[in-house]
């Protein structure tokens, strides 16, 4: 089966959780006969841009976004210079499955997308991430505390903490009606 992950990262280039299991994962599919590509952004000062034989999982980089702070939506510009990198490697590849592990770096607008390709998916949920902008949801789940505590933004930065408390309700609204079409 050719199998697509799509990460924030991978092991060696980041060190956390979701990189070093879609590193695992790749290479225990790989080694159980399937063809694995990983799409994830890379380092800015990596050297060498083609990742493809470096390591011993196929990788192809995918566009690096900046954000706000970690765990933010990436602006639109951004947004769709990553969707055009992942279409690219999509089209090149010819996969049967897509596996999300983690959209941070493209927005989690980037589900619908996905869907709307036809294309077979699962997406794994390793943290809060689509529920909290702050990814660990130590607001408790109250939008309040999410924008105080998650986003940074404090009530005595009037219009901007409205806006983010806004943009914040919202995305948990979107993402929890994106997440419950999914078939489980």
């Amino acid at each position: 089966m050719k199998i697509l992950q799509i990460s924030h990262g991978i092991y060696p280039y980041a060190n956390a959780g979701t990189e070093i299991y879609t590193y695992r994962l790749s290479r225990e599919l790989m080694r159980r006969g399937h063809d694995v590509l990983v799409a994830a952004p890379i380092p800015s000062n990596t050297h060498d841009k083609d990742q493809s034989n470096v390591l011993d999982v196929p990788l192809r980089p995918l566009h690096h976004v900046k954000k706000r702070f970690f765990g933010a939506e990436p602006d639109e510009k951004d947004r769709r210079r990553a969707w055009s990198s992942l279409q690219r490697i999509i089209k090149e590849f010819q996969l049967e499955i897509i596996h999300v592990q983690h959209l941070i770096h493209m927005g989690w607008h980037a589900l619908i997308k996905i869907k709307n390709l036809g294309i077979p998916y699962i997406v794994s949920i390793p943290d809060y991430w689509f529920l909290c902008p702050g990814i660990q949801r130590t607001c408790g789940g109250s939008k309040l505390a999410c924008t105080k505590y998650c986003a940074g933004v404090w009530p005595g930065q009037g219009f901007r903490f409205l806006l983010e408390y806004y943009r914040i309700r919202h995305r948990l609204h979107q993402c929890v009606n994106l997440l419950n079409r999914i078939p489980a």
